[in-house]
């Protein structure tokens, strides 16, 4: 397989993992205790990531990150 074709298919298997994690988060609260469990730039990092599979509409992300420093 070519190098491009296998960076392209680890994408696609990245997007599909990760969609599949967005699926599992219900709501709001579900997201914010996932993101209290994690360092800040990973917390970060993931919400960045995540956002677009979610099913529902997060909370801002200066919320999100106010309430992951409390």
């Amino acid at each position: 397989m070519k190098p491009s074709r296998a960076k392209a298919e680890k994408e696609r298997l990245a997007k599909v993992r990760m969609r599949h994690i967005a699926r599992l988060i219900n709501d709001n609260a579900h997201l914010i205790n996932i993101l209290a469990g994690m360092e800040k730039p990973l917390s970060r990092d993931f919400l960045r990531v995540v956002t677009p599979f979610l099913r529902f509409k997060p909370a801002p992300t200066e919320f999100l990150e106010v309430l992951n420093n409390g």
